[in-house]
């Protein structure tokens, strides 16, 4: 469905890379395509600015570069507003939005939705909570901030609406439901490749403690003991802890760590020679790994936390109880005493990505709730 007339919207993304920047590129790119008018403000050094560049040739875009930083020096001296952020205001008023759309929290943003009335701004709540090991008071302050400024909200599963609404005071109405939209890393439009078991599994994603790569990696010792030709992908930027580096060292001839930032190239060819990922979360509201998962016809394993249940089994993927190794173990075995099930469950997962979890469809159920 298109829309002709001459709804505006502000979008603001600091950012640099990650799940973030392209959720909040394929958004914009979407409303873009449904004719709404788009303000764009966004990091000077986000890691597709060529691609933010050329969404121009899409849609009704005007696209505002802000410096924001990559060190703790220019943390701090962010903080001070420059001569960028106040023109980027002022422009913006001028322009005068119907709302100022916030897809992910960036700590920058502050500097931005101050100036605007709370009427005005709608954010999306990745994560109600943050994770343990992210609980940085400023972020939290900052964050805190924004949310309390806004007047209505985004979450990405249903069992964060009511909190989200209790939480900030508002009725439920002004909480929508928009489930995390599919990441397509691949470059073909021809289907994965459903009928190829490769025996080989993934974990994908930032490490960091909430992932629970421990619970993994107490799973493998029974996992290699029924299922020998079993290989592990561990990819991913993030600090190990001394016992998972042991264990990967321990079972180094299955084992592949690929400790580093993840090219979307990568991406792409880690899941598709991959089997189904896995997401032995110890914490979670939802997973963009899952929603990128489907989206590249590869079912999920994952635990029962946060809003994650809802998500995966919607996907057709397995849930387990959290901090579980031995249920992780069992649920792989599982899968590969008849790997039919694993083809069945890629394609279920595949079908969801396509008819539910569009970019499309998210762009339509998000400016439905802009407008009203």
């Amino acid at each position: 469905m298109l829309y002709s007339d001459s709804f505006k919207v502000g979008m603001v993304y600091l950012g640099r890379k990650g799940g973030g920047a392209t959720y909040s590129y394929e958004m914009c790119r979407a409303l873009l395509r449904k004719n709404i008018k788009i303000f764009a403000i966004v990091s000077e050094n986000i890691e597709s600015r060529d691609r933010w560049i050329n969404l121009k040739q899409e849609g009704s875009l005007i696209l505002y570069f802000l410096p924001t930083y990559t060190n703790r020096f220019e943390f701090i001296k962010s903080f001070f507003l420059s001569p960028g952020y106040k023109k980027c205001v002022k422009e913006l008023k001028k322009w005068s939005p119907d709302v100022i759309y916030i897809p992910m929290l960036t700590l920058n943003a502050w500097k931005i939705v101050r100036h605007f009335n709370s009427d005005k701004i709608v954010t999306t709540i990745h994560d109600l909570i943050p994770h343990p090991g992210e609980r940085n008071p400023i972020q939290t302050l900052i964050f805190n901030y924004i949310k309390r400024k806004s007047s209505r909200y985004i979450v990405l599963t249903d069992s964060f609406k009511c909190k989200v609404a209790e939480c900030y005071g508002v009725t439920l109405n002004k909480v929508l439901v928009l489930p995390h939209a599919g990441f397509c890393f691949r470059k073909s439009d021809t289907p994965p490749d459903f009928d190829m078991i490769h025996f080989s599994i993934l974990f994908f994603g930032r490490i960091t403690p909430y992932k629970g790569l421990g619970v993994l990696l107490g799973a493998i010792d029974k996992i290699r003991d029924s299922i020998p030709e079993i290989k592990l992908t561990i990819a991913g930027e993030g600090e190990l802890r001394s016992s998972e580096i042991a264990m990967i060292k321990r079972n180094s001839d299955i084992i592949t760590l690929i400790n580093h930032w993840i090219s979307e190239e990568e991406i792409a060819q880690l899941f598709e020679q991959s089997d189904f990922s896995l997401l032995p979360y110890t914490e979670a509201s939802q997973s963009g790994v899952a929603a990128a998962s489907f989206g590249a016809g590869r079912t999920v394993v994952a635990s029962d936390v946060g809003g994650l249940k809802a998500q995966v089994e919607a996907g057709g993927g397995i849930v387990i109880e959290a901090g579980s190794s031995e249920e992780l173990a069992d649920a792989i075995i599982m899968l590969y005493k008849d790997p039919q099930i694993i083809i069945a469950k890629n394609k279920e997962a595949f079908a969801y990505f396509q008819n539910e979890l569009t970019w499309d469809a998210s762009a339509s159920k998000l400016i439905e709730f802009l407008r009203n």
